[in-house]
């Protein structure tokens, strides 16, 4: 399971999307894959199979999501159903995309007060795996999100982001 990491600097009123990454089946990169590669190779292909949606080096500028291949696993080699956008380096994440029962996202603002800021079907469900959600940012400070889900990918995670009174 995974999710992005948000490190960028916001300013107040600022309206960000807010996307959500969820995976089974991690494994990692055993090669480099250059762009436009129809194949990847992986450390371990145990539990992957021909159809599975995949997501490549999440929460990255090189994030991208690639199908196998019907017939598309041999050893530990993933044929794809189109070429890689991006290069990829030795040791990058590979998962394979999967939609969690519920999601639960706890949100503190920087007043300090908590809540439930939004059930699963607060979210948009962009594709298997992929949950994002659009939010204003109407207070300067720390915001602190955590995550909880159930089902397969079953994960907990947190993340902060910081919100600066201006853009400059």
């Amino acid at each position: 399971m995974g999710a992005s990491e948000m490190m960028n600097a916001y300013h107040l009123g600022q309206e960000i999307r807010i996307p959500l990454r969820f995976w089974v089946n991690q494994t990692k990169l055993r090669a480099e894959a250059a762009a436009a590669a129809l194949t990847i190779k992986v450390r371990d292909a145990t539990g992957y199979a021909a159809g599975d949606v995949l997501i490549l080096n999440p929460g990255t500028d090189t994030e991208e999501t690639v199908t196998i291949a019907g017939g598309g696993v041999s050893g530990t080699t993933f044929t794809l159903t189109a070429a890689l956008t991006y290069a990829h380096g030795v040791n990058e994440i590979v998962g394979e995309l999967s939609n969690p029962t519920t999601i639960t996202v706890k949100r503190q603002t920087p007043d300090g007060v908590d809540q439930t800021a939004w059930a699963i079907a607060d979210l948009t469900n962009d594709a298997t795996g992929k949950y994002s959600k659009t939010l204003t940012l109407d207070q300067s400070g720390e915001w602190l999100f955590d995550v909880d889900t159930t089902g397969s990918p079953k994960a907990s995670f947190s993340w902060k982001l910081v919100v600066h009174p201006t853009q400059f």
